[in-house]
């Protein structure tokens, strides 16, 4: 029998530093002894993100809310399953710990924020039977929900796309669409059992490492 394996999510709106925190979060188990690896979704390094580039780039539509939720998670799907079985799934085994920076849950607030109940409902329900039934995907032990007002993580998407040069994606362009991916991401963490994290202080992001400390509380084991 696999040893027990415990795999760490990270969501929220895009700007809200899940990288970053991910990231930071891996140092430090590492540095305190555990076995651990961080993933991240898209797998940008893999041919298998490919579908859910050209989404994202606008190739398929340049309105998000043109391209179906079921349509759209069938793309992140594909890359997370084919990362799965190609790179992961042996570690999972193993008993690594596993940090996401993003994963199916993504899915469930970026795509979920394009219905309303029951559609929703419905919806996630499709979602987690298609990728942790069908695909086989292990399912989160644990997901921060780091929770950001719109129009700071918007301010914060703009400066990385200046420093960086690249243009912002289909979903990162649209304020409208963000807010609704924030309001849906926050009732969708409060069903599931997420653990929500307000990342905000004084109006702006929280720094890095101070936002860390509160995260690492939160894991007991």
């Amino acid at each position: 029998m696999p040893k027990r394996a415990r795999l760490i999510a990270f969501e929220g709106c895009d700007g809200t530093g899940k990288t970053t925190q991910a990231a930071l979060l891996t140092k430090r188990l590492k540095a305190e002894g555990f076995r651990v690896k961080m993933l991240k979704f898209p797998n940008y390094d893999s041919p298998s993100s490919g579908p859910a580039k050209m989404y994202l780039d606008g190739e398929l539509a340049k309105d998000p809310n043109a391209i179906s939720p079921y349509a759209a998670s069938m793309l992140y799907a594909v890359d997370r399953f084919c990362s799965y079985r190609s790179d992961w799934k042996k570690d999972y085994e193993d008993g690594v710990l596993l940090v996401s920076d993003r994963y199916t849950t993504s899915n469930m607030i970026f795509q979920g924020a394009k219905l309303h109940d029951p559609e929703r409902k419905a919806y996630l329900a499709w979602l987690k039977d298609a990728e942790y039934g069908k695909l086989g995907l292990p399912i989160p032990d644990l997901v921060f929900y780091l929770d950001l007002p719109v129009e700071v993580s918007e301010k914060l998407v703009r400066q990385r796309s200046d420093k960086t040069g690249q243009g912002e994606d289909i979903h990162e362009i649209d304020l409208d669409y963000q807010q609704a991916v924030h309001d849906a991401g926050l009732e969708i963490a409060q069903n599931e059992g997420w653990t929500v994290i307000n990342c905000a202080k004084n109006g702006l992001l929280m720094p890095p490492d101070e936002l860390s400390d509160i995260i690492r509380s939160k894991i007991k084991n």
